[in-house]
């Protein structure tokens, strides 16, 4: 599998799952108020070691829920996920996970590697909301994600990063971790995020996140999600009042993202955070995306965190 530019897989190579939704009947309405229609799986196809499992009750609406699931529970040395998914016009598709990921030590310097490849059609709506990834002790890991974004298409992306298995005292002593997520509208590249975490001899992976436990990023992205995005840039990005003190164990930051199409422009926003556990990460996530969760049909989180 040949690696592009950034030492990341390359999406080009032919993947091992493909997911493509589509509507069930034709909407009969315009859809302002983020509704959408049922939804079929016409296409699900996957290979060892992925599994892709579409429960038909997971969610109380529409929405179409996505579980792409290894065979054991995690991905050790060597293992090589692929999904592509594609969401048809008016339809709503969750993906997530049914527990955190899970990676094991590597041998022989081998890499677990996951991409995923995403196509979002205007008036459709994908949400990507998985558990943390959990890198074990000597854990090699490499993920891309590419977004394929139509100009009214919406997106919610989450991407998020655990320290190890804390309770063992395992704290940021992967070997390597790298992710790089990529949103492109009409076939233009408008937002890119590349992390690499790597111990160094002048400075440990520890120090490069701030002392922190657990790092998040969230970007929401759409015409249908406008109203949502501005209420929470204007939320979380006020100024504290004279005298109000920080949170110093957790830190979220926003940052406003737009894009132009042939009649408008769109907004969204971009949200990091750092904290010093899991649980305080979430529960700034669940503050961020619980507004969401009656369009989705539930909690993909509920019982969890």
């Amino acid at each position: 599998m040949a690696d592009n530019a950034n030492g990341l897989p390359d999406m080009r190579e032919a993947t091992n799952g493909l997911v493509i939704l589509e509507p069930r009947r034709k909407p009969t309405c315009s859809l302002e108020k983020l509704e959408f229609v049922k939804t079929s799986a016409t296409t699900i196809k996957f290979t060892y070691p992925l599994k892709v499992l579409i429960p038909d009750h997971a969610g109380c609406t529409n929405c179409a829920w996505i579980y792409p699931i290894t065979y054991g529970g995690g991905l050790v040395s060597g293992d090589e996920i692929s999904l592509e998914v594609q969401v048809k016009p008016f339809c709503a598709a969750l993906i997530t996970t049914q527990a955190s990921t899970k990676v094991y030590h590597s041998e022989d310097n081998k890499p677990c590697v996951q991409r995923f490849k995403y196509s979002v059609a205007d008036k459709s709506l994908l949400c990507v909301l998985p558990d943390p990834i959990v890198c074990y002790k000597e854990a090699i890991y490499k993920q891309s994600q590419r977004i394929e974004l139509s100009p009214l298409g919406n997106l919610v992306l989450l991407d998020w990063l655990t320290a190890g298995r804390t309770a063992r005292g395992e704290i940021w002593q992967f070997t390597k971790y790298d992710s790089c997520n990529e949103i492109v509208i009409d076939g233009r590249l408008r937002f890119k995020d590349s992390v690499s975490l790597e111990e160094t001899d002048n400075l440990s992976i520890a120090e490069a996140v701030g002392g922190f436990q657990a790092i998040a990023l969230c970007v929401l992205l759409g015409p249908q999600l406008e109203t949502f995005t501005e209420n929470l840039l204007r939320t979380i990005g006020r100024s504290k009042s004279f005298g109000e003190a920080y949170i110093s164990n957790t830190i979220v930051s926003i940052s406003p993202l737009s894009y132009d199409t042939r009649e408008d422009v769109v907004k969204g926003c971009i949200i990091r955070i750092g904290a010093n556990t899991t649980t305080e990460a979430f529960a700034e996530i669940e503050e961020v995306l619980s507004p969401l969760y009656s369009i989705l049909g539930g909690d993909p989180f509920e019982n969890k965190y």
